[in-house]
């Protein structure tokens, strides 16, 4: 159990699961879970507004618990 524990933990895929995000104290969202595996390729879809980049702002300031191991850069849009 120990070898599959350690190798869970150094997974490179991120699984965040039971998480509240907010911006400027509007609820974006509650309760929600997310997960990315290696080498996929995601894309967020939804109106203006709606915390796509809010989301992906969490993730990388790491507000969002990412496993140390896991290195995320965020480009800004210009």
């Amino acid at each position: 159990a120990t070898n599959s524990t350690n190798k869970a933990a150094l997974s490179r895929d991120i699984k965040i699961e039971n998480f509240d995000l907010s911006h400027y104290g509007k609820a974006i969202l509650a309760n929600a879970s997310v997960t990315l595996a290696f080498g996929r390729r995601y894309g967020l879809v939804g109106r203006n507004g709606v915390g796509k980049t809010t989301l992906l702002k969490a993730i990388a300031h790491r507000e969002l618990p990412i496993p140390p191991h896991i290195r995320v850069v965020h480009v800004e849009q210009e």
